[in-house]
């Protein structure tokens, strides 16, 4: 959204907000679902210039909390490519139908099968992106909500770098390291050995807080 994007955002609630205190039922506008995208993505929500009329942030967000059970949920996956990725990783061996094992006891792994050496490659990077860029979407709406605080293009160039770094890092570590192989079904997933320092810690350490700093905002 623009630098002006809350220009019309609030008149539409504001009229939404006297109908419903008259009785009239809510209506369903472009402007409306508008506000209830922009409610759910925060960190698209930025504070305009040139304009004293317009509500403080906080009393804006606060509005849309009271109004978000009447919004409809819109999952724009091209504006987040990074959580696709995974899905690549159960589309491959669907296609390929390919050999899960070995021998009779040991099961085929990303060295014997080309097709679980890329279906883990992608479940693996696709996993730890997502863990990252949640961990950076909500510190940016943390920032936004308790510091008010806009990030601007340094904290987007910044973001783009150790984001994409770190999730690049551990993948390669548990490549590496520990490999994939077929664990359940089509479908290659990490091995265990030596996936709790190289995947699993890290994963788990990076959601966690992600999960703290959204529940402190």
């Amino acid at each position: 959204m623009s630098a002006h994007c809350l220009h019309t955002v609030v008149p539409s609630l504001a009229d939404d907000e006297s109908r419903f205190q008259h009785g009239v039922p809510r209506r369903r506008s472009p402007q409306r679902r508008w506000s209830c995208i922009a409610g759910l993505h925060v960190d698209h929500i930025c504070r305009p210039t040139g304009r004293e009329d317009t509500p403080p942030l906080s009393q804006l967000l606060s509005h849309h909390r009271r109004n978000l059970h009447g919004c409809k949920v819109a999952v724009n996956h091209w504006r987040h490519p990074y959580a696709n990725i995974p899905q690549l990783g159960f589309v491959i061996p669907f296609g390929a139908q390919p050999e899960q094992c070995y021998d009779k006891i040991t099961p085929n792994d990303m060295y014997s099968s080309l097709t679980c050496a890329f279906s883990g490659a992608f479940i693996l990077s696709g996993g730890m992106s997502i863990g990252v860029w949640i961990f950076i979407r909500a510190l940016s709406m943390h920032l936004q909500i308790c510091w008010d605080v806009t990030p601007g293009k340094k904290f987007f160039y910044w973001a783009q770098g150790l984001g994409w770094s770190i999730a690049a890092t551990f993948f390669t570590l548990t490549i590496t390291i520990t490999g994939v192989s077929f664990r359940f079904g089509d479908v290659c997933h990490v091995n265990a050995e030596h996936s709790m320092e190289d995947f699993w810690g890290p994963l788990l350490a990076i959601s966690g807080g992600a999960m703290v700093i959204q529940i402190a905002t």
